[in-house]
């Protein structure tokens, strides 16, 4: 399966650009509440540190996903999948994305080995966490969806959780965003 789209490249360039935290080195790693919120990122005391905010990253880039996902749910339609048939469609197609690690600074910003959708996008590979943002961020489209996404973040790794029912006949349903190898 292959979707297309063109967009423009200073556009998704600026967009890319709206994502992460000045690079000051390790001299002085310190970051302001202000420089945080403006580069998406939040103090998470649990990982003793800073992480990306996935829950506004989804939220900010729906614009940069709306192609698509115009064209995922146009196949969705023409094929008449159910729900659990479309999420499997999209995780298809992103695990399609090839696999890389992504860095911690990229083009003099903290990005915190994460790649937004733009620069997904723009440069054509991505790792688990940010093939997980990409599709919760398309999901985010439909509102089936809606408060029912979490990342979850282990050492090497991260999921996209989706809260689902089962249907009849079905114990648990398991979903890979991507692997690390």
């Amino acid at each position: 399966m292959e979707w297309s789209w063109r967009d423009s490249a200073s556009w998704v360039d600026s967009l890319g650009r709206k994502f992460g935290l000045p690079d000051k080195g390790t001299d002085n790693p310190g970051y302001s509440s202000q420089e945080l919120a403006q580069g998406v990122f939040v103090r998470d005391a649990q990982m003793g540190g800073l992480r990306p905010d996935y829950s506004a990253l989804a939220t900010r880039y729906l614009d940069s996903v709306a192609e698509l996902t115009r064209q995922w749910k146009a196949q969705v339609d023409v094929k008449a999948l159910s729900k659990r048939q479309a999420v499997e469609l999209l995780l298809v197609f992103l695990q399609d994305f090839p696999y890389g690690v992504v860095p911690l600074v990229w083009e003099r910003l903290n990005i915190g080995g994460l790649f937004v959708p733009p620069l997904i996008f723009r440069n054509g590979w991505a790792d688990c966490d940010s093939k997980a943002l990409l599709m919760a961020t398309v999901l985010l489209h439909d509102s089936v969806f809606e408060n029912k996404l979490a990342m979850i973040l282990v050492p090497g790794h991260a999921l996209l959780e989706l809260r689902w029912s089962p249907v009849p006949m079905t114990k648990s349903i398991a979903w890979r965003i991507a692997t690390t190898s």
